[in-house]
Protein backbone atom coordinates (compact mmCIF):
# COMPACT_ATOMS: atom_id res chain seq x y z
CA UNK A 1 0.00 0.00 0.00
CA UNK A 2 1.44 3.87 0.11
CA UNK A 3 1.34 6.66 2.03
CA UNK A 4 -2.81 7.04 3.40
CA UNK A 5 -4.20 10.13 5.04
CA UNK A 6 -6.81 9.73 6.97
CA UNK A 7 -9.75 10.59 5.89
CA UNK A 8 -9.40 8.56 2.38
CA UNK A 9 -10.86 6.69 0.04
CA UNK A 10 -9.96 3.64 -0.76
CA UNK A 11 -11.01 1.32 -4.21
CA UNK A 12 -10.03 -1.84 -4.89
CA UNK A 13 -10.68 -3.74 -7.77
CA UNK A 14 -11.07 -7.93 -7.77
CA UNK A 15 -12.05 -7.21 -3.72
CA UNK A 16 -13.29 -10.77 -2.99
CA UNK A 17 -9.92 -12.13 -4.13
CA UNK A 18 -6.99 -12.82 -1.56
CA UNK A 19 -4.81 -9.78 -2.16
CA UNK A 20 -8.14 -7.29 -2.50
CA UNK A 21 -9.84 -9.09 1.11
CA UNK A 22 -6.02 -8.14 2.59
CA UNK A 23 -5.97 -4.75 0.96
CA UNK A 24 -9.51 -3.53 1.93
CA UNK A 25 -8.89 -4.63 5.70
CA UNK A 26 -5.73 -2.76 5.71
CA UNK A 27 -7.47 -0.04 4.70
CA UNK A 28 -10.14 0.14 6.72
CA UNK A 29 -7.14 -0.68 9.89
CA UNK A 30 -5.98 2.60 8.92
CA UNK A 31 -9.21 4.32 9.22
CA UNK A 32 -10.57 4.86 5.46
CA UNK A 33 -13.32 4.13 3.83
CA UNK A 34 -13.67 1.01 1.74
CA UNK A 35 -15.04 0.00 -1.89
CA UNK A 36 -14.69 -2.61 -3.91
CA UNK A 37 -15.83 -4.95 -6.70
CA UNK A 38 -16.97 -8.64 -7.03
CA UNK A 39 -17.91 -10.66 -9.92
CA UNK A 40 -21.18 -11.62 -8.07
CA UNK A 41 -24.02 -10.49 -5.52
CA UNK A 42 -22.97 -13.22 -2.65
CA UNK A 43 -18.77 -12.18 -2.95
CA UNK A 44 -20.29 -8.28 -2.47
CA UNK A 45 -22.46 -9.56 0.94
CA UNK A 46 -19.31 -11.30 1.57
CA UNK A 47 -17.03 -8.20 1.07
CA UNK A 48 -19.38 -5.88 3.07
CA UNK A 49 -20.39 -8.61 5.94
CA UNK A 50 -17.27 -10.36 6.70
CA UNK A 51 -14.68 -8.29 5.39
CA UNK A 52 -15.79 -5.13 6.82
CA UNK A 53 -15.92 -3.45 3.48
CA UNK A 54 -18.06 -0.06 3.57
CA UNK A 55 -19.36 -0.56 -0.17
CA UNK A 56 -19.37 -3.04 -2.66
CA UNK A 57 -20.70 -3.94 -5.72
CA UNK A 58 -21.33 -6.63 -8.71
CA UNK A 59 -19.29 -5.80 -11.38
CA UNK A 60 -20.95 -8.08 -13.98
CA UNK A 61 -24.41 -6.90 -12.82
CA UNK A 62 -26.60 -4.52 -15.18
CA UNK A 63 -26.34 -1.29 -13.18
CA UNK A 64 -29.47 0.95 -13.64
CA UNK A 65 -28.99 4.44 -14.72
CA UNK A 66 -29.59 5.89 -17.71
CA UNK A 67 -26.45 8.88 -18.94
CA UNK A 68 -29.21 10.66 -21.09
CA UNK A 69 -31.64 11.34 -18.61
CA UNK A 70 -31.96 15.11 -18.49
CA UNK A 71 -29.98 15.70 -21.47
CA UNK A 72 -33.17 17.46 -22.45
CA UNK A 73 -32.51 20.00 -20.33
CA UNK A 74 -29.02 20.82 -21.55
CA UNK A 75 -29.74 23.50 -23.97
CA UNK A 76 -31.39 25.90 -21.54
CA UNK A 77 -29.05 24.98 -19.13
CA UNK A 78 -26.01 26.20 -21.31
CA UNK A 79 -28.05 28.96 -22.34
CA UNK A 80 -28.34 30.12 -18.93
CA UNK A 81 -24.14 29.13 -18.26
CA UNK A 82 -23.36 31.92 -21.07
CA UNK A 83 -25.62 34.51 -20.22
CA UNK A 84 -24.47 34.57 -16.40
CA UNK A 85 -27.52 33.20 -14.79
CA UNK A 86 -26.43 29.62 -13.23
CA UNK A 87 -28.91 28.53 -10.20
CA UNK A 88 -26.57 25.64 -10.00
CA UNK A 89 -28.96 22.78 -11.99
CA UNK A 90 -27.02 19.66 -13.52
CA UNK A 91 -27.67 19.74 -17.30
CA UNK A 92 -27.88 16.10 -17.21
CA UNK A 93 -28.40 13.53 -14.65
CA UNK A 94 -25.51 10.54 -14.42
CA UNK A 95 -26.89 8.09 -12.03
CA UNK A 96 -30.10 7.08 -10.15
CA UNK A 97 -30.04 5.45 -6.75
Amino acid sequence: MTEIEVPEYVYISAASRAVGQLAGQFAKLLGCYVVGNAGSKEKVELLKSKFGFDEAFDYKKKQDFETLDGLENAPAALVGLFSGSNVGKQPVLVAKE
